[in-house]
């Protein structure tokens, strides 16, 4: 369920209470907001896994930040995290479960090589 809401809201900005996860709910430790749209680095990621709240991240990796695909199961003191493709967009970190093929702005398919 948590995909299907993130698909409808990518591109979009809206302040949170909670972050809700697959593993619960968790209160963020900031007054920030969840910005999918920014996270999802103009769409080279997709299916929301999970978010958690870590502001002292930002002076290590500023204001956004791609982290590639990661496998740890522990963040500080995040638990049970699941392996996927980190961004940090301050103050939150947010792990997608798909890289697009294709991304960005002017970005096409590469075409299928022919026989």
């Amino acid at each position: 369920m948590l995909a299907a809401i993130a698909a409808i809201v990518v591109g979009c900005v809206f302040p949170v209470t909670t972050t809700t996860t697959p593993t619960g709910t968790v209160p963020p430790s900031t007054g920030g907001s969840l910005d999918y749209g920014r996270a999802s680095v103009r769409g080279k990621y997709e299916t929301i896994l999970k978010t958690f709240s870590v502001p002292a991240d930002k002076d290590r990796y500023g204001d956004l930040y791609d982290l590639g695909y990661q496998d740890r199961t522990a963040y500080g003191t995040n638990r049970n995290l699941t392996a996927g493709y980190w961004v940090y967009a301050y103050p939150y970190w947010y792990i997608w479960e798909d890289m697009k093929s294709s991304h960005g702005p002017g970005s096409e398919p590469t075409p299928d090589p022919t026989p």
